[in-house]
């Protein structure tokens, strides 16, 4: 199934020219999900049949370790691009919450309430790319609970940007990932 999602999503892709850069991320990643033992793991019927009970508790693979470094690299990439002149004199955040083409209508509020606390959108400006560039790397940690830390910082993030940006359904996407 992970065959056929990477070929339906690069059918779309190539037919829709329009969609976003980050949903060629999903092509990628459903290639790569090919390679990765799903069906034990995830699937209904493993449970059924007992399987899930005699697998490993961990599955330690080359398939996992790149869909893992392709995520990291997603992140280090997007948390390094974030240092021009808006991210580094602190007013990304608000920029961003101030767009009529992003901005929710929470967002909207929220900027409201940010205005007698400038301080607050400074903080977020430079939290945003820190946490991009650092959280991720705490999946490439030997020990599964720093694993999971980077994996809920990354989805606190994507659960912010889900509420103050309309983004479409780029944060469940990229939090499905995770």
């Amino acid at each position: 199934s992970s065959l056929a999602c990477y070929i339906f999503a690069w059918s779309l892709q190539n037919r829709f020219p329009a969609i976003p850069g980050w949903e060629q991320e999903i092509r990628v990643l459903f290639l790569l999900g090919f390679f990765l033992p799903w069906g034990e793991w995830f699937s209904i019927d493993a449970r059924q049949k007992g399987l899930a009970d005699t697998r490993p508790i961990y599955c330690l693979s080359a398939a996992t370790l790149a869909w893992r470094l392709q995520v990291v690299i997603l992140y280090l990439a997007a948390g390094l691009d974030k240092f021009g002149e808006g991210w580094a004199n602190g007013t990304a955040a608000e920029v961003a919450l101030a767009s009529d083409g992003y901005a929710s209508p929470l967002g909207l509020s929220f900027l409201a309430h940010c205005q007698h606390y400038p301080q607050i959108l400074v903080f977020i400006t430079y939290a945003v790319p820190l946490v991009e560039i650092f959280a991720p790397l705490f999946l490439l940690m030997p020990w599964p609970r720093l694993q999971m830390v980077g994996v809920l910082l990354v989805w606190a993030l994507h659960v912010c940007f889900g509420l103050f940006l309309s983004l479409g359904m780029f944060s469940y996407i990229c939090s499905a990932c995770m």
